[in-house]
């Protein structure tokens, strides 16, 4: 995985990167079964959301707790391109109170994680409920990188 310079962990973990796909899938495990019980109210209760738009979209609303980052995101330098769009989600989940960010996986790996045969660029957690105790390891284990650098 190539990784860009908008990456600002100190490093990339590969067990980190385990606890966060666990943790997308059952995210999006629970997030599919509400849509298929009923679709109208799990618009309202999402759990996740992904893709660069929607993610910082999550962040100006207050509504994302955690934001994944996939450290291989196309280059896009032109303004207003891809470069920006990511720059500016990294600065505002900084910004907004209690939101991490987590660099971890890739575009691919972000896909696969959600089930999907597309690549994700960033995914916006807007809760935990059904997870908790993964998202709670994945916490702790960049705290423990945090510290360790």
């Amino acid at each position: 995985v190539k990784v860009r310079e908008y990456v600002t962990q100190q490093r990339l973990d590969g067990e980190l990167d385990q606890l966060v796909f666990e943790m997308l899938g059952e995210l999006m495990k629970f997030q599919e079964r509400a849509r298929i019980q009923d679709p109208t109210k799990a618009k309202l209760r999402r759990r996740l959301v992904f893709g660069l738009r929607e993610v910082k979209r999550g962040i100006k609303a207050n509504k994302v707790k955690c934001v994944v980052v996939a450290p291989n995101i196309d280059e896009g330098t032109m303004a207003g391109g891809l470069d920006d769009v990511v720059n500016e989600i990294i600065t505002l989940a900084r910004d907004a109170e209690d939101c991490h960010i987590i660099f971890a996986l890739s575009k691919k790996k972000m896909g696969k994680a959600l089930g999907k045969h597309i690549r994700v660029s960033a995914i916006g957690i807007y809760s935990a409920d059904g997870a908790y105790p993964l998202y709670k390891s994945v916490l702790k284990r960049l705290e423990k990188m945090q510290a360790e650098a």
